[in-house]
């Protein structure tokens, strides 16, 4: 009988000892977790752009025969676009047409670099046969890529009066949306997502950057 209380006793303190231990990873994990904690406010993982820097560049393109006329000419190749890996939404095949801007996966793709090659004159002196072309060439400068917590619109707080703000104020910018109010469509989320990609905000969400950007209170 003793042996058996006995057993019973160091039976007990191993499970007390496991609880604590893994009442420690637990805590542990709360401790680690980069989420945001102030109380009071929402907020989501959103997929953050890359920051480009644009410029306008001039060339010249050679648009002569150089087998005709005494010229050097050579290639010039002109990278108007970095590679960059972005998160781009896509959709299981089997997903409803309904369900389409509803449950997106996000996924990590590589844009391949935008490059021209052009024919040039290494001496524009040598020949007229050549046009001056300008062409919008980009940069970045701060890289994306990746998901942030940032601060968002509680689901509470979006009412049918606040989307109707947005989606006013998306129409202003020239963004065309179903006047389908208050519930979100394919279309709102779609002007939503390019503005935020135009001016490279936080992409995905009702953060509180879009908002500000659209002028809109809540």
């Amino acid at each position: 009988m003793m042996f058996r209380n006995c057993k019973l006793v160091i039976l007990r303190i191993m499970t007390l000892v496991f609880f604590a231990f893994d009442s420690s990873m637990y805590l542990d994990a709360q401790v680690n977790d980069d989420r945001p904690s102030e109380p009071g406010k929402c907020y989501a993982k959103l997929v953050i752009p890359n920051i480009y820097e644009i410029q306008n560049i001039l060339y010249v393109e050679y648009i002569g025969n150089e087998k005709y006329e005494d010229v050097e000419v050579e290639w010039m190749e002109i990278i108007l676009q970095p590679s960059a890996k972005v998160w781009v939404e896509k959709y299981e095949d089997d997903c409803p047409k309904a369900c389409k801007h509803v449950f997106p996966i996000w996924c990590l793709v590589e844009i391949p670099e935008k490059v021209i090659s052009v024919l040039t004159l290494k001496d524009t002196s040598q020949s007229d046969n050549f046009i001056v072309m300008e062409e919008e060439v980009k940069t970045i400068i701060e890289p994306g890529g990746f998901k942030e917590w940032k601060e968002v619109i509680c689901h509470s707080d979006m009412t049918p009066d606040l989307y109707r703000r947005i989606s006013t104020a998306l129409n202003e910018l020239g963004y065309e949306i179903e006047p389908k109010l208050p519930a979100m469509n394919a279309k709102f989320k779609k002007a939503l997502t390019e503005f935020q990609k135009h001016t490279e905000l936080p992409i995905g969400g009702f953060d509180v950057e879009t908002m500000d950007a659209l002028g809109v209170k809540f």
